[in-house]
């Protein structure tokens, strides 16, 4: 990722009372191609509802579409995001802002414990499917 596009990016989350943020898909992994979007991650402070998670994550998207001349960007709230969403995310994507270490530490670690109790119910319910 370019210098400006992540101090772009960065002063808009931190605009919004984002605490961290990952970069995931495909432009964190570098295999971009034509009709490549941009998925960024965010993670707010807990005291803020769902509605209001909601219309700031609406505002980056539109800050971050103006800013970059782009209509291909996709925010994902981690605050309200599913298990293997966080995982896949932690896992694949990549810090690109944060403001509290310790909090996004603290995050990594519930989320992936989290996932962790949560794989063997996960295979066992995907070999039924699979297997009958």
């Amino acid at each position: 990722m370019e210098h400006s596009f992540l101090a772009q990016v960065s002063e808009v989350l931190k605009k919004e009372g984002v605490l961290f943020a990952y970069l995931f898909g495909s432009q964190a992994s570098g295999k971009t191609g034509k009709l490549s979007d941009i998925d960024i991650a965010v993670y707010f402070k807990e005291d803020l509802t769902p509605g209001e998670r909601f219309d700031k994550k609406l505002k980056i998207m539109a800050r971050l579409s103006l800013l970059l001349k782009r209509d291909d960007i996709d925010v994902v709230v981690l605050n309200d995001s599913y298990l293997l969403m966080e995982h896949r995310i932690i896992k694949e994507g990549k810090v690109i802002f944060s403001v509290d270490e310790k909090k996004r530490l603290d995050y990594e670690v519930r989320a992936v414990m989290r996932y962790l109790d949560f794989k063997p119910y996960l295979e066992k319910h995907t070999k039924e499917i699979l297997y009958g």
